[in-house]
């Protein structure tokens, strides 16, 4: 499990985390002490990020993507952390390196069925006669109208 702490005052925020983490690849899990859980994001040293679990976007470790953010990035600093934050979407939204484009179709794909199956069996948690065939059709379609509001 990892631990985080950030502590503010008036001039600053301080982040801080544990470097352990197990990797459980195969059914012998690797434990490590040495892991890096929090990364700046400008050369500045003013935004960091923080990572914990899985710690990826779309099978892409965060730790990669902030690193390739951070050397495009370069000496540009901006005011804002919302400055930070369009831009470092930005530079994830167009990154074909990173997400390849028949990688991001077969993942909007994959996420889209996830989310078609989740939605199909909470209908049918909820109203068990959208599937049965002894319901009219005009019946379960009325339900199915219901159940979308």
């Amino acid at each position: 499990m990892t631990s985080e702490v950030l502590i503010l005052n008036k001039r600053a925020v301080v982040l801080g985390a544990d470097s352990a983490v197990t990797s459980s690849g195969g059914e012998h899990p690797r434990y490590s002490k040495t892991a890096n859980k929090i990364f700046e994001i400008s050369k500045n040293g003013s935004v960091a990020a923080a990572i914990y679990g899985s710690a990826s976007i779309d099978l892409v470790p965060w730790e990669l993507a902030l690193k390739l953010y951070r050397a495009q990035l370069k000496n540009l600093s901006f005011e804002k952390l919302e400055e930070y934050c369009a831009s470092l979407l930005s530079f994830l939204s167009g990154n074909d390196l990173l997400f390849p484009t028949e990688l991001r179709k077969s993942w909007v794909d994959s996420q889209f069925d996830d989310a078609v199956k989740e939605i199909i069996k909470e209908a049918q948690r909820n109203s068990p006669s959208i599937y049965n065939e002894e319901v009219s059709l005009e019946e379960r379609r009325e339900i199915w109208r219901l159940e979308a509001k």
